[in-house]
């Protein structure tokens, strides 16, 4: 397979010889990160179960890579198996009225020149079984359709920082190795495996995604929330997650695994605190160290109380009775090997994405 060369650094990839992209789940994410290959000359056709939603920029196309598993596993007695030495995914049952062709439940005919797929699925439900379903099956029956039409692209999935597992605060590149704690999680992990197996496959670890449509925090803050002082966080706008399959699908020879993280981790009580301020609402974090903290509800860091930790005393003599601090939980990762690749975010922390989300910057894709 030939990639198309990227001929500009940062986050705006062309090329001078434009392939064709197959974006499997083009939800909001796929979108975005569609109506950019296709602003950088390239044909994107996107699978979705209702198509019709798509910009016209797109090629939409009905598929339901879920149910296409679910059709092959009752039809051939099992999905195809991938092959360890070619990461190819074996044969299906096509023949034998399997998950290709046309009609309810099967997969579209892939273009044989495809040159990018990127695999950015929905999980049918939020359980384990959703999860197995749709990235494990589903991504088998997506690349299973690859394969068959005789493509050899690069293959770009999008996962997520849960597969880490660690939840001390550590601080954790690409290194640190898959290692989930939750079925959800170990289905993810099971699926970027399928994906690493392959000869040009790539791994992009999402943290939680915030954008144009995505008022998760928000919505917590104006219920009164106040996030936990002692719990790193992770995110990623929706923006810089799209500039980063982009990147990714059009680097000559990428690393097989990226972190998909802004600039800053933060502590959730922090971000909590910052979102309260633009919002004017007045909180602290139920966490919070009370000696480090300006005064109730301004949610100040480093306005040091008389009676702080570090040892002074209140006017009345009274001694210091605040509780010693909380143990760090989750965990802070790196987005340098990313970076290296020339991509950098527009949004560098929550601060810049989260004021761009309030002002009414963007919008979400259907």
């Amino acid at each position: 397979m030939t990639l198309p060369a990227a001929v500009s650094s940062g986050n705006a990839s062309t090329s001078a010889h434009p392939v064709p992209v197959l974006i499997v789940g083009c939800g909001d994410l796929g979108t975005e990160a569609g109506l950019r290959f296709a602003a950088a000359g390239h044909r994107v056709t996107g699978w979705r179960r209702r198509p019709e939603a798509l910009p016209a920029a797109l090629h939409g196309v009905a598929a339901d890579v879920v149910a296409a598993a679910r059709l092959s596993s009752e039809s051939a007695g099992g999905l195809p198996a991938l092959d360890p030495g070619t990461g190819v995914v074996g044969p299906s049952a096509d023949s034998a009225g399997g998950p290709f062709g046309s009609g309810p439940g099967v997969l579209p005919v892939v273009d044989p020149g495809t040159g990018v797929v990127v695999v950015s699925l929905t999980p049918s439900s939020r359980d384990a079984a959703g999860y197995r379903a749709t990235y494990v099956d589903g991504t088998r029956a997506a690349l299973a359709a690859v394969d068959r039409a005789g493509a050899r692209p690069r293959v770009v999935f999008v996962s997520s920082t849960s597969v880490l597992g660690s939840d001390h605060g550590a601080e954790l590149d690409e290194s640190a190795p898959a290692e989930p704690t939750s079925e959800t999680a170990s289905a993810l992990a099971e699926a970027e495996r399928l994906v690493l197996a392959r000869p040009d496959g790539v791994v992009l670890r999402l943290a939680g995604i915030y954008g144009p449509g995505r008022t998760r925090l928000i919505d917590r803050v104006r219920a009164g929330d106040t996030g936990r002082a002692s719990h790193w966080t992770n995110r990623i706008h929706r923006d810089d997650a799209a500039a980063a399959i982009v990147r990714l699908a059009t680097l000559a020879a990428p690393a097989p695994i990226y972190h998909g993280v802004d600039d800053e981790p933060a502590r959730e009580s922090d971000v909590l605190d910052f979102l309260a301020g633009e919002l004017g609402v007045s909180h602290t974090s139920d966490d919070a160290d009370p000696s480090l903290t300006g005064p109730v509800g301004s949610g100040r860091p480093g306005d040091v109380k008389p009676n702080s930790r570090f040892g002074a005393v209140a006017p009345s003599g009274d001694v210091d009775t605040a509780p010693p601090p909380m143990a760090d939980t989750g965990k802070r990762l790196s987005n340098a090997q990313l970076r290296s690749t020339g991509w950098s975010p527009a949004y560098p922390s929550y601060r810049e994405g989260y004021r761009a989300l309030l002002a009414g910057v963007g919008r979400r894709h259907p």
